[in-house]
């Protein structure tokens, strides 16, 4: 197991990094050509979240999009998004006006700005802030012997959920804001190992 200790500055000690960053996560329908997003939530290391379960806009292809594995792995039902959602084009729009010229990490990269982008087809706005890769942030300050080693994020991610759920059993992963927790853990660790404050 990787040990939050290896949370530090790399080999080199050259980690100058932005120390406030934003953290984003979304949930989908599936992961087939024709999903969708559902959830996103995204928080700062202020304690500071926003999250918006998603209507599936009149364009999407609703039937061939959901998948039933998915909505057991996320608990997130149709009925809910149909009477709780926002509409995509508003959710995007709110995006915009709250994360305008930010930046915002993921750790599932690809999808998150597939989803993403797929919120602002839905509005004539462009996305005016950039999301960029959460393991990218931290690969440059954990030491390259781990960095190099299969599976150490995943590793890592497990430690951090483990460490939440004792502080609540309730906690559950595949929620984009209890994702986003997880980020956040994750993040502040890193910042009080670089400080010598843990």
């Amino acid at each position: 197991m990787v040990c939050l200790e290896f949370l530090q500055p790399n080999d080199k000690g050259d980690c100058a990094l932005n120390e406030h960053p934003i953290f984003i996560d979304l949930e989908a329908s599936g992961l087939g050509p024709h999903g969708f997003p559902t959830q996103v939530a995204w928080g700062r290391l202020n304690g500071a979240t926003d999250k918006y379960y998603i209507a599936p806009d009149a364009e999407w292809l609703i039937e061939d999009g959901w998948d039933p594995n998915a909505e057991m792995l996320t608990g997130i039902r149709l009925e809910v998004l149909r009477d709780e959602g926002k509409p995509a084009g508003w959710v995007a729009e709110e995006m915009n006006r709250k994360l305008r010229g930010e930046t915002l990490y993921s750790d599932g990269l690809q999808h998150d700005s597939m989803w993403v982008d797929q919120l602002f087809e839905c509005t004539p706005q462009e996305r005016e802030f950039e999301i960029r890769d959460f393991w990218g942030l931290i690969d440059e300050c954990l030491p390259s012997r781990k960095t190099r080693r299969f599976g150490w994020e995943s590793e890592l991610k497990i430690e951090v959920q483990r460490k939440l759920r004792r502080k609540d059993p309730s906690f559950q992963i595949h929620c984009a804001e209890n994702d986003v927790l997880v980020l956040i853990e994750l993040w502040q660790i890193y910042c009080l190992r670089n400080r010598g404050e843990v």
